[in-house]
């Protein structure tokens, strides 16, 4: 699993840079945090997850002409040649559509994520794809499910989610829809207390579907 802090320290180290990993952090969580509450006021998603790194920079009080040091950063951390498929979502995927069920992506990205799934040969997987940009709300705000159930023209009742981020599971619980906290071995969300799955694929049997 790509560890972007450690990327951090190795690139500001070799620049000179000696920080304590905690307040890179630190620094790094704060351009998440800008990115979430504004990350639409960029252009797309490649120089949004890149002033998520400058944010940082700036944070720490590192000078960065030209964004160099941000540029390299970025290009080690956002490669979407390194991005990877959990080896049970394609077949889940196709098991769950081919009993029936309607299957979308609702992701807090500001932009469509169409080029990324195309990369990895996802978007066919899903019947609908939901971003933030869209809604002009993250996931943590019960507007982006309203929004999202009355596309859907479904009562939220009908509609299940699986989700791997605490604030999202929470609130989508709030605005009345069904509910699959998963966790999975190395995710860098960190443990979620309570979690219902550990695998994509222990939902086949939970849906009645077979081969779970």
């Amino acid at each position: 699993m790509l560890d972007p802090v450690g990327v951090h320290v190795e690139v500001l180290e070799a620049a000179g840079h000696r920080l304590p990993r905690a307040t890179i952090q630190a620094a790094y969580d704060a351009g998440w945090d800008d990115y979430l509450q504004a990350g639409q006021r960029w252009p797309s998603q490649a120089a949004a997850y890149l002033q998520v790194v400058c944010h940082g920079l700036a944070v720490l009080g590192v000078a960065d002409a030209g964004d160099e040091l941000a540029q390299r950063i970025d290009a080690r951390i956002n490669d979407v040649s390194d991005m990877a498929v959990y080896d049970d979502s394609v077949p889940v995927l196709a098991a769950v559509r081919g009993a029936g069920f309607r299957v979308a992506l609702a992701t807090g990205r500001w932009h469509d994520p169409r080029p990324d799934l195309d990369h990895l040969a996802l978007t066919g997987c899903f019947d609908r794809i939901y971003h933030s940009g869209e809604f002009g709300h993250q996931k943590d705000d019960g507007r982006f499910w309203g929004s999202l159930v009355a596309d859907a023209e479904l009562e939220p009742a009908e509609i299940l989610l699986i989700d791997d981020a605490p604030d999202s599971v929470r609130v989508a619980r709030g605005a009345g829809l069904q509910v699959l906290a998963i966790h999975r071995e190395g995710s860098p969300l960190g443990p979620l207390p309570g979690a219902d799955l550990r695998s994509l694929r222990a939902l086949l049997p939970i849906l009645g579907i077979a081969g779970g």
